[in-house]
């Protein structure tokens, strides 16, 4: 293959003169000559993802300039270098690899899902947790941030005419099942955590790791490289605070501060170390209020600098001063003091879900705003969330004996495939719990 050829090179200079400069060194520039037979010119991009694009909005374009180059027509396909799959139906598909570890779309700051028609559009879910298996825990479609946008769509059960994945590692053949089984395992909508941190992926929270997949997926192969790969670079394409603190921060009790210095503790300096008697629970960025130091100089409002541990952190001075004292052998007392944080920002947003509806017949969640999994006000700006959740499954109730005074349901264990959707129906008349009033929900 070559990269580049007399022909296809007089084309992207044609085609740079006419395009904006981003349009041509997104998706021309980056695009490889292969051949050029017959009228056929064949070009490469390096993904699937390019392919399709180039494909659907500038074939027509490259086609013009190529016929005006060469004097007669020329037709014009592309392959694609790296072999990715954006199929959600092909088990290898690249796009679930982006989700939360935990299952779900994580949507990032400042995006909008917008539907065409709250009737026309609708979502389905191609995973539903498998209600059976207690090692298989909960998930959510939309893994949702701080600032983004919902409108207009129906979420729905998943599409019986098919299969959905039930297990989170294992997608095969007898992993799936037709879903008319219980889906109460799966919520709509629930926050993208950005507060818990795994171990077993480097101390990293679940919107740390969304990030760092996203700059390794933008590599060199993209055409569209980001060569400040996240977390390696913490300032490079990373999640803000108002991803995961909502609205902002949330006022606290005071906390008392044991030690306080600037610079080296010696020398004053702009940058300030504080020492807490208790874990602090701030975060880089939180804006504070220091009061009490015996030197008024420290007493300001600010933003916290770094995190060095779970009792101290700092900030920065707008200025010192030359006989500033700089720790306790100097006179500077923390005796007083303490950190309280501020409620000044505006500049985080909860996010937005309007004119959303929701119809199950197999009891999926709606909303679940886990205050575990965010910081700050923690809210959820929601309007006209209209949401029906039935249950069919059988096996997700029990109902009461009064004679022997005990609970009684259908006994199952682990199912999977088949089983897993043909035994939620209950063919026995006396345990047609779903139909039954004085059935409980498990």
């Amino acid at each position: 293959m070559q990269a580049t050829n007399p022909i296809w090179a007089e084309v992207q200079q044609s085609l740079q003169k006419t395009l904006s400069k981003p349009s041509f060194e997104t998706w021309i520039r980056p695009a490889k000559f292969n051949c050029f037979e017959n009228g056929l010119l064949t070009l490469i991009a390096p993904n699937t993802f390019s392919s399709d694009w180039l494909r659907k909005n500038y074939c027509e374009t490259i086609e013009k300039a190529a016929k005006e180059i060469c004097g007669h027509d020329v037709k014009v396909v592309f392959k694609s270098e790296i072999n990715t799959s954006s199929d959600l139906t092909n088990e290898d598909n690249i796009l679930y690899k982006f989700n939360s570890v935990n299952g779900g779309v994580v949507v990032p700051r400042g995006t909008s899902i917008v539907g065409l028609d709250l009737r026309k559009t609708k979502v389905r879910p191609k995973y539903v947790p498998n209600p059976t298996d207690s090692n298989v825990v909960q998930s959510a479609i939309f893994r949702i941030t701080g600032a983004c946008y919902f409108w207009q769509f129906t979420i729905f059960d998943g599409d019986e005419s098919g299969t959905v994945y039930t297990d989170p590692v294992d997608f095969s053949e007898s992993n799936r099942s037709k879903p008319t089984f219980s889906h109460h395992k799966l919520t709509c909508f629930e926050y993208a955590d950005g507060v818990n941190r795994f171990e077993q992926f480097s101390d990293l929270t679940d919107l740390d790791i969304f990030y760092s997949k996203l700059t390794n997926a933008f590599n060199r192969a993209s055409g569209r490289e980001i060569d400040q790969k996240y977390p390696a670079a913490p300032k490079a394409f990373a999640p803000q605070r108002p991803e995961f603190e909502i609205v902002g921060a949330f006022a606290t009790d005071p906390v008392n501060i044991t030690n306080i210095e600037s610079g080296d503790g010696a020398t004053p300096g702009q940058q300030v170390t504080v020492t807490t008697s208790v874990p602090h629970n701030l975060s880089g960025g939180t804006p504070i209020k220091i009061r009490g130091v015996n030197v008024p100089d420290y007493n300001i409002s600010t933003k916290v600098g770094s995190i060095i541990s779970t009792t101290q952190f700092t900030y920065l001075l707008p200025f010192v001063r030359p006989n500033l004292p700089a720790g306790s052998a100097g006179g500077l007392s923390s005796a007083n003091a303490q950190v309280l944080v501020e409620t000044d920002t505006v500049s985080g947003a909860s996010p937005y879900i309007f004119n959303i509806s929701m119809r199950s017949v197999f009891g999926m969640q709606g909303m679940h705003a886990d205050g575990a999994k965010a910081t700050g006000f923690r809210s959820m700006v929601v309007a006209q969330f209209t949401a029906v959740s039935l249950q069919k499954d059988d096996r997700a109730f029990v109902k009461y004996d009064p004679t022997n005074r005990t609970y009684s349901g259908i006994q199952f264990s682990k199912q999977s495939g088949e089983s897993l959707s043909s035994e939620s129906s209950s063919t026995n008349p006396n345990t047609v719990y779903h139909l039954d009033q004085e059935a409980n929900y498990r």
